[in-house]
Order: structure tokens, then sequence, then C-alpha cells
């Protein structure tokens, strides 16, 4: 059990005495939470309950407060219960909870923090879903680290989970994108060509062209004929594809599923869900178009379902068949997706339409993420595919390699824009946050192989003996990971990861730069044993962080 749960069924024991004194129904209270106080002056944990229940008792809260320590039981995990102004209870815990916490660690490795069993509920991750019209570039990328943080967070916390790139392959962009190709092709097979201006010009484009241009150099291109024209739209598709996971590759993402939007309109199932909605009486017919009755739903309007220039769906509609198969037909508990800022409006829209299908909507998360912008000597920059001025996900990572691009775009919460300084991230030094924390990592194992040399054995060390401030501050430290993990699995925040990935380097660093932990003459050898342990507990849980966010650990720096 966690600590933070542990205090709050003392506390709701000591809430529901004080209650049934006062003759209140314990239900008539408000929830509260246990939480980390920003100070750690005012203990390690503290609630504001009694500035909750203030009213309900009719009393000061300074005194509510007092009422419910009295009621606090005496108990090994706990050194002591305090009040403070204007009406909280702080926790200080002990040396005997912080000891246990370290042996676990240690014998646990890298099931500390997880649950015992594995979960039942079973969870989809959708995130990249970027249209296949080109390499992934700057604008991907923030929403696939995120994304693929999430679902590992999510793997390590036993959930049954599935990552999943939907592929937008049934819109008008694919025919855009196709004819952008055809261009293309004709201009490197020497042929007359003609860039409009709404086609794709992105080199990535004209390196598709380029893989495609041998196999229809005797083929007659001006005037495509539609199959030929589906044949070379599909196998630019098939290349761009492949481009994608590649680039997925290079910042560790693998999909386990890739599914394709027009996989729905092919086995009818786009058009089930759409009679489905015409049985609830959702749709209308107006202007030679489709529409469903989202505005009754509580939206802003109605919403176009089949447009009437080409009879074709638009991406609201399949979206709808494509989250009621998440749900009908593959049975996940629970889908995340990961969408850019600008499909803010989506989200409203689809959770009423997905109530009226007989889904709770409550069973969709959608996260949005905002722009990003590059910063470095040469100034900021940013992107669009379609003007062919992108930044490509290959070309930041071959600038700032891998583990700094996943870092840095989980550095801030996705709602917030972002701006990333390029030439901090390619410094070897402390400015740089990745180096700053994979240094930790590589100085404690590096002190781990140096007391390999003197063969001492330091399972059984006492964790009591570590009392100056460094090292206090780094044990407790250690043991907010399962708090951690257990919060951001509710939250979703996984910027949270990277700033405790910082707070815990910039305390193992404090603690090494003060502390010598191998006495080489071994004269105090208990201190030495205790101190090896909280430097293989260190190593433990960077580790096990690291790779939760997809980066390496190193041993040497």
């Amino acid at each position: 059990m966690l600590i933070s749960e542990f205090l709050h069924n003392l506390t709701t024991q000591a809430l529901e005495d004080l209650l049934k004194g006062e003759e209140i129904d314990i239900y008539e209270a408000p929830d509260f939470i246990i939480e980390r106080p920003k100070n750690p002056n005012f203990g390690d944990f503290a609630t504001s309950l009694p500035l909750q229940i203030s009213k309900l008792l009719s009393k000061n809260p300074l005194d509510i407060a007092k009422n419910l320590v009295e009621l606090l039981p005496d108990c090994e995990e706990i050194e002591k219960f305090s009040v403070e102004k204007p009406g909280f209870i702080n926790f200080s815990i002990s040396k005997n909870w912080i000891k246990h916490e370290i042996k676990a660690i240690i014998s646990q490795e890298k099931n500390y923090g997880r649950p015992p069993n594995p979960r039942d509920s079973k969870v989809q991750v959708e995130f990249v879903s970027v249209n296949p019209t080109g390499r992934l570039h700057l604008g991907h990328i923030r929403g696939a680290v995120i994304g693929s943080t999430i679902a590992n967070l999510l793997e390590n916390q036993r959930f049954q989970v599935e990552k999943e790139y939907y592929v937008n392959d049934a819109g008008n962009q694919m025919e855009i994108f196709g004819r952008s190709v055809i261009e293309r092709i004709k201009e490197i097979n020497g042929t007359d060509f003609n860039i409009l201006e709404d086609h794709y010009r992105g080199d990535d484009i004209v390196e598709i062209a380029r893989e495609l241009a041998p196999k229809y150099k005797n083929h007659d291109l001006k005037n495509t004929k539609e199959t030929i024209f589906d044949e070379i739209k599909n196998n630019s598709k098939d290349v761009c594809i492949k481009n994608i996971k590649e680039d997925l590759k290079l910042i560790k993402i693998e999909h386990d599923t890739w599914f394709y939007e027009s996989s729905l309109i092919a086995s009818n199932y786009f058009s089930n869900t759409l009679d489905n909605l015409g049985n609830l009486d959702l749709t209308y017919e107006k202007d030679g178009a489709i529409w469903v009755k989202t505005e009754e739903l509580g939206d802003e309007r109605d919403n176009v379902l089949i447009k009437s220039n080409d009879n074709k769906p638009t991406y609201f509609a399949t979206d709808i068949a494509y989250h009621r198969d998440k749900f009908e037909v593959r049975n996940f508990d629970k889908v995340i997706d990961l969408w850019g800022a600008d499909h803010h409006g989506h989200i409203k829209r689809m959770e009423l339409i997905l109530e009226k299908l007989g889904i709770d909507s409550k069973k969709l998360k959608v996260l949005l993420n905002q722009i990003v912008s590059l910063k470095s000597s040469s100034g900021i920059s940013k992107f669009s595919k379609r003007a062919g001025t992108s930044i490509f996900l290959k070309d930041l990572v071959e600038e700032i390699g891998s583990d700094a691009c996943r870092f840095s775009f989980i550095s801030r919460s996705p709602e917030s824009q972002m701006e990333i300084d390029i030439d901090i991230f390619k410094k070897q030094s402390s400015e740089n946050p990745v180096f700053y924390v994979q240094y930790a990592h590589a100085r404690v194992s590096s002190i781990l192989r140096s007391s390999e040399h003197f063969d001492i054995d330091y399972s059984d060390a006492d964790t009591n003996l570590l009392v100056s401030a460094d090292e206090v501050n780094l044990l407790k430290k250690l043991i907010e990971y399962p708090e951690l993990l257990n919060r951001v699995t509710k939250t979703l925040n996984v910027h949270e990861l990277s700033s405790y990935a910082l707070e815990l380097a910039q305390v193992i660093h404090k603690f090494y730069e003060k502390n010598r932990v191998i006495d080489e003459d071994l004269t105090n050898i208990e201190q030495t044993k205790s101190r090896l342990l909280i430097i293989k507990a260190s190593k433990i849980i960077l580790s096990n962080l690291l790779n939760i966010m997809g980066m390496d650990s190193p041993e040497n720096m």
C-alpha cells in the first residue's frame, strides 16, 4: 500500500470517529486528499481536510485539526503528526518506513512501484496518427513522445496496453498527396509536370517519387487513368508508412497495430454506423449533404457527415465509426487519444455522439498537444509540411539525439506551448537536463563498480545511519517514486516524470559532491555500506524511470 493511501485510511477513520461524536454521517463529509506540501518544513505529507469540513461542523478549522490529530493512532510508519494554521494536518514519516521502502527498492528492483498483479483493464493509446502524406516533422513529435510515454507508464503499471496508429487514408488529402507524387515522378522521369498550389512540396515527397519513378519510367502519366492513379497513390502511401515507421523507431516508438481508415469503408462498418445514427433519428439531408444533429445534443452546431460535392465522408464521420469500433468491436475499457490542439472542438461532439450510441464517453480521454517551436543560434522557426519547409523528426534526432528529443518533448504540460532550445540540448554539461539526469545514473553506476573491488556486502546496511541533510533528502526523494507513478497514471501528466528525474538527479549530484561513499581504508564500514545501499537504490529508481521515459541509462559518460 502507498504511504499516502495508508495516511488517507488513518485520517478517514479519525474523521469517522470525530463525526460520530457530532452525530454527522461520514457520507456528508467531502472527499479529501493527502499530498506532499511544497515546503518540506511542513512534513512529508499534509491534508487540508479540517478547512474543508469547518462549515459542516461549524467550528474553527484549527480546532478541528487538533481534534483529528488526537484521534489518529500512534504507528511505526509515522514519526509525528502536527497542526499548522489555518487548519492543516502534517505528517512526518518515520525512519522505519524509509528503511522499509529502501529495502523494497533493492529487493524488487524493476518491480518497485508496480502493482503485484496484472490489471484486467484493457487500454488503447492512439497517438501520432498523422496522415500518410510525408515524413514526420516537428509538429508531430510531441504527441508521439507523450503517447509513447503514457503507454510505457501504463504497461509498467500492469495495464493491458495496445499502442495504435490510425492511418487516415480515405480523405481528400490522400488525393492531393497522390497527385503531388505523380507530378514529382513526371519531373524525375523528364516529362512535363505541373506542381499546383495545393500540392505537397516537401523534400519527403521528392524522396517518395524518386523511389517510385523507375517503375513508371515507361508510363504515360500525362493523362493519368484512375487505375494508375490509385496504384501510384497506394504505393506512395506504403512508402510513406514505411518511412514513418523508420522515423518512429529513431525515438524508440513501435505501434502494436496500424488501423486503416479505408478499412472502415471497405468493411461496411462505416455505413453500418451511419445507419445506426439514422435509426436514432440523428441524421438528416440538407443541400445534398448528410448532417448529424449535434447541436440538439449540446454542440455549437450540426456537423456534416457526407459531403455534397463528392459524396464522401468527412473526417468526423469516419472518426465516429472508428471510435465505435474501439469500444463495441475491440472492447477497450479505456481509450486515450493524442490530438493536435486544432482538434479541440472535435472532443465534445465525439463524446456526445458516443453517448447516443450507448457508449460511456468517460471511457474516452483526449489529450491535446499545443504547438512547438525550435530555438537555436539561427533563430526560431515554425513549420508547414505542405510548404516544404519542415524540420523532419529524423533531422532533429540527428541534431540532438533520441533521448534529448524524448525528454524535451515531455518536459512541459502538453496544453502549454513550448519552445525547445536546440543549443542547450547539444551541450555536454549540467545546462543540458538530459545530460544532467543521465550523468547522475552514470555516476552512481561508477560508484557501484568501484565497490566491487572491495567486495562489500551491503545488503544488511542500516539506513538509520544516514542522518545528514543530503542523505535524508536522497532517501525521501527515492521513496516518492511509487507515489509519482500512481499519481501520473491517474492524471497522465507525464511531464511530472521529467520533473522528478531532474529533482532526483539534483539530489544525487549534491549527495555525491558532499559525501565520500567508499572510505578506502574502510574505517567506517557501516557508514560505507549504508551509503552504497542508497546509491544502489538510486541507480534502480533512475534506471526504471528512464526506461518509462524511453531513454537510455548509461553506465559511463
